[in-house]
């Protein structure tokens, strides 16, 4: 299903490369697949090169959080559904995440994913997690949330591999 940049296994901590998204569809047994992307403020450009790329019909939700300033006001949904094969909107609390959706954290918020494939918005200073949006806090409750049903994209974030920590073994590190 997903192409490897090279032949050798995916390591311990069961990471992929994907160097072509063609071809990679949602679940066959009707489970949504939810792709978590984080970014970096920095990272404007390779995330419309990411979302350009995005298949159209692929049966999967993507949720975006990039660390902003809290006062910043973003233009993320404007600026990426440009270059965009497929809806991009600003995440709100509550809302059922739907295939072929490119959901945006807004800033000031830490964005969530739930069992029953929602969305969870919470008020920075409300948790542990900075910077925000925490892409660790995504990312871990997507894990959570679709175990084998959830890939994960990291753009310009530097991060080391004990902060994959709370993932291992939940879902497929991309």
């Amino acid at each position: 299903m997903t192409k490897h940049s090279d032949q050798s296994p995916p390591s311990t901590a069961q990471e992929k490369e994907i160097t072509n998204l063609e071809g990679i569809k949602g679940s066959e047994s009707g489970q949504l697949i939810v792709v978590g992307i984080g970014a970096s403020a920095g990272g404007l450009e390779a995330l419309q090169a990411l979302v350009a790329n995005l298949p159209p019909n692929s049966g999967m939700s993507f949720i975006l959080a990039q660390h902003l300033s809290p006062s910043y006001r973003s233009m993320m949904v404007d600026l990426l559904e440009k270059g965009s094969n497929i809806p991009v909107v600003a995440a709100r609390n509550a809302d059922k995440l739907v295939p072929d959706t490119l959901y945006i954290c807004p800033p000031s918020y830490n964005i969530e994913v739930t069992k029953d494939d929602k969305i969870l918005l919470s008020l920075m200073g409300e948790n542990r997690h900075i910077p925000r949006p925490s892409v660790d806090m995504l990312f871990e409750s997507i894990a959570v949330a679709k175990g084998e049903s959830a890939l994960f994209f990291l753009v310009q974030v530097p991060m080391d591999q004990e902060e994959f920590e709370p993932l291992k073994g939940k879902a497929d590190l991309v």
